[in-house]
């Protein structure tokens, strides 16, 4: 039976033990904090609960609760033994996450950042930096979380959707046979990318989350009705700025070399039977809008819509825009936007090339670093 470390009480931590405990897995699952996470440190067990309005493999409404294996606080109990390494965290927390997760890695395992950002170079660069590195670890990402899903009470999680095609990409690329043969076997969905960027730029989320959160930032603030940026904010003449930004996301991926599918979010706003691509299937927007767990989403600007899709996804397209000659009209002008919003430069805090350990402007450099490694 394989074991799989789960790193992090998020909404996603918590689907994942649930899910991979629920699917006959050995689960050894971190928590951070004991305060946040009493029920299930002391119950070992998750409630699952599966959206009424889910669409999918699993029954809409079911209520279950699952047994875990190991609910721990201490990082080494929960990584020690492990197959896999699974670490579905905002991307924010990537650079503490790094730091306090690679001492405990072992020989031979599997690191999979979801979402990823190309966070998995700075996963790479942190067990690089070890005194005594683990031999044969692999590290790798996905551009979004295996589900949609929010924890709906104490020790409770709610799955809306589950990913149908989930591209992963290694970082190295050239250590993609091996991410994707350990990542096939948690997940039916995943698909093989070329490398860890090109997984990285099939994270949507500066169009569908950041846009339309910064196109409506007075209706977000104003506190006078529950506004949802997905239910409400996305407009017959906002999706134009929504896909104008998604259109700038494809070309910079087509400047990279890379190809289809690239899950364009005309795929995400179209309804009916024939939906096209998109990571968690046909009329997934409406399972989204309809669930009640998405129903302040976001509460406020002080949100991850901005702290991760401006700051890290947003910057990142940014530069790579600049680097590989590819004019982003519309990125560049909501990036503006949300520094003037939020007071701060986020092309000079947010994460660029440089700040993933890839000091060069070379097109052709930057290539050859995610296809070997740091030291192409």
């Amino acid at each position: 039976m394989q074991t799989v470390s789960v790193i992090g009480g998020s909404n996603g931590g918590y689907a994942a033990a649930a899910d991979f405990a629920d699917s006959g897995f050995d689960v050894q699952w971190y928590v951070r904090s004991p305060d946040n996470h009493r029920q299930v440190l002391d119950d070992e067990q998750v409630t699952l609960r599966v959206s009424e309005n889910y669409i999918g493999r699993r029954t809409p409404g079911t209520v279950r609760d699952v047994d875990l294996d190991t609910v721990t606080t201490d990082l080494n109990e929960a990584i020690s033994g492990a197959d896999a390494v699974l670490i579905p965290l905002p991307t924010t927390a990537q650079e503490a996450v790094s730091e306090a997760v690679a001492p405990h890695l072992e020989d031979g395992q599997a690191v999979f950042v979801c979402p990823g950002n190309a966070g998995s170079l700075i996963f790479r660069q942190a067990i690089d930096d070890l005194p005594d590195p683990p031999a044969d670890v692999v590290v790798a990402e996905t551009p979004t979380l295996p589900y949609v899903t929010r924890k709906s009470g104490p020790g409770e999680v709610t799955i809306n959707l589950d990913a149908v095609r989930l591209p992963v990409g290694a970082f190295p690329g050239n250590e993609m046979e091996r991410a994707y043969d350990a990542f096939s076997t948690l997940y039916d969905a995943a698909l093989p990318a070329v490398d860890a960027l090109d997984a990285a730029l099939n994270n949507s989320n500066v169009g569908v989350n950041a846009t339309p959160t910064l196109i409506n930032a007075g209706a977000i603030e104003c506190g006078e009705f529950e506004f949802n940026v997905h239910r409400h904010g996305v407009t017959e003449r906002t999706l134009k700025v929504v896909l104008s930004v998604d259109r700038e996301r494809i070309r910079i991926r087509e400047a990279l070399g890379y190809g289809e599918p690239h899950f364009p979010q005309e795929a995400y706003y179209r309804t009916g039977p024939e939906t096209g691509e998109h990571f968690y299937g046909a009329n997934s927007r409406d399972a989204l809008t309809a669930a009640d767990t998405f129903s302040e989403d976001p509460p406020s600007l002080d949100d991850r819509y901005v702290h991760e899709d401006v700051r890290i996804a947003g910057v990142l397209q940014s530069s790579l825009g600049a680097t590989f000659g590819v004019e982003t009209p519309t990125l560049d002008s909501l990036m503006h936007l949300a520094d003037v919003l939020m007071d701060e430069s986020y092309r000079e805090t947010g994460r660029n090339l440089a700040r993933l350990g890839i000091d060069t402007d070379d097109p052709e450099q930057v290539q050859a670093v995610l296809e070997r490694g740091f030291e192409a």
